[in-house]
Formats: structure tokens, sequence, C-alpha cells
């Protein structure tokens, strides 16, 4: 029994390795989901997990809460799990709380962060600063070992123009890792740059990259349609390892419905649902 929770905990993690899998550093909510991934340039409310620096520039942000289910390749051990909540403050700028937990009983990552974006003319800065904690239990659930440590995400929005915006976001810029008795494990360092085009208002173009010291570095694209007032269509690919994504979203006034459906060659599919609530509109004040 022994030499089979070990060997279950090592497949865990060469599966996550394998798939890059970033867990709790990588993309939240289905709308991006449903692009591959593509959230630099994407102004939004999912921006509070996704680029902490671009969420002031979403137009007409108001009180949100936000939750996401992600599973991976049909194994439970794999599920992520998303919650958030975002606020304009009266004195300007935009304040968010996220929690993000993955895995299952035996292995299991838990990030809870607090995050701050301002606008400032036509630049959008924000920083959120997390704690992040990974614990391994036994074959009952018992914890056996948990370690901790803090970490930073900073990022930014320019918005050219109407249509264009370049957006940049890093993650663990604090470069931190998990400390233990027989030595430490580093925390990904993950460096976003995207560049986004709106042709028209109906129509949202992305391309973004993504650098991870060690693995080589990730191209995206995406494209998001509004086809009717409430309803969008998403597609999106991605490079090493190549990923093609099918997204919808439903959004009737203050509530929304997003899922996603993505497809790795060698490991199969990934399911993403997400939903979000906004509560009285309270208009950010921008400098």
């Amino acid at each position: 029994m022994q030499k089979f929770y070990f060997a279950y905990l090592l497949f865990l993690v060469s599966l996550c390795a394998f798939s890059q899998n970033k867990t709790l550093s990588g993309t939240s909510g289905s709308v991006s989901g449903g692009m591959s991934g593509v959230s630099t340039a994407l102004a939004d409310e999912w921006a509070v997990f996704n680029n902490i620096g671009a969420l002031s520039a979403t137009k007409d942000l108001s009180m949100n809460a936000l939750m996401a289910f992600e599973n991976r390749f049909n194994l439970k051990a794999l599920n992520s799990y998303h919650f958030g909540f975002i606020t304009p403050f009266s004195f300007g700028g935009v304040g968010g709380l996220t929690i993000n937990r993955f895995g299952d009983k035996y292995y299991n990552e838990t990030q809870v962060g607090m995050g701050y974006s301002h606008q400032i003319s036509l630049v959008s800065v924000g920083a959120k600063v997390n704690y992040y904690q990974v614990a391994v239990n036994d074959q009952i659930g018992f914890t056996q070992s948990t370690r901790s440590t803090f970490l930073v995400e900073l990022g930014g929005l320019a918005k050219l123009s109407e249509k264009w915006s370049v957006g940049i976001y890093g993650y663990n810029f604090t470069q931190s890792k998990l400390k233990a008795a027989e030595g430490e494990d580093r925390i990904p360092v993950i460096l976003k740059a995207g560049v986004s085009y709106k042709p028209y208002e109906k129509l949202f173009l992305s391309l973004e990259t993504e650098k991870d010291v060690d693995y080589d570095a990730t191209v995206r694209a995406g494209i998001n349609y509004q086809v009717h007032q409430y309803f969008f269509v998403r597609t999106g690919i991605s490079t090493k390892p190549f990923n093609s994504s099918f997204g919808v979203g439903f959004q009737p006034k203050n509530f929304s419905f997003d899922y996603a459906l993505s497809n790795n060659n060698a490991l199969g599919w990934i399911h993403q649902l997400s939903l979000r609530y906004a509560f009285k509109k309270k208009t950010v004040t921008k400098d």
C-alpha cells in the first residue's frame, strides 16, 4: 500500500510536468480557457486571477463574485477550483481577493491572494500578494508534510488606441521557494506578454507568449466573438504542448456562464466551467 501511494504521487507530479500544467499559476476562468489561455491583454473581471494589472482597465466594472472549476484529463486528482471577489474603491482603483486550490486529499496546492489595480490615463497597473501552500497527506488523508511561502504577481495593460492593447504579467517575481529539511523546491517564475486587437466591438483577437525558465516559450492565439447580445463563441490554439480549444458564453445582464473545452493531443480533454455574478454597479474612479 505504501509503494502504491508513493507511485500515485509520482504519477501526479509527472503528469503535471509533462502537460506543462502550472497548477495555480495558470489561467483561471472559461473565457480565457476557450481561447487556449489567452489572458494577458484581456481586460475583464477574470484579470484578478490572470493579470492583476489589467483589472482596472475593465469597462463599467462593478462588485463581482467569481467561481470556476477545471477538470483535466478526466482525473479527479487534477481538479482545480477558483474563487474570487472584486470591488471598485471610491478613492480609485480596484481591489480583489482570490482563492485557488489544486489537487485531491493526497496532494494539494492552495493559494490565497490579495491584489490592487489602478489606472492612470491609458495605463493600468497592479500587484497581488499570494500565500502559497503545498500539502502532502498519507493514504487516509492525514497531513504528513506542509510547506508554504509568500509570492508576488505584477502586471500591466496599456491601451494604445480604442482597438489595440498591450499587456505584460509576471508570476512569482520574488522568486520564492518552498523550503524543506532536504532542500528547496522552486516555484515557477512565469513571464507573459500579449497584444490584443478589436477591429469592432463584437470581435476580440489576441496573441501572447509565455516563458517559464524550465520550459520552452509557449505561444497562444485566441478569438472571442459576440454572436448575439448575450451569447459568445471562442476558439484558440497554443504551442508546446499543442492544445486547441473551444468555448461558449452566456452573459445576460449581471450574470455570466462560460464553458471551455480544450484538447491536449497526448493526454486528452480539459473541461472548464465558470460563473460570475455582478452586484449593484459601482463605477470605478479613474484619474
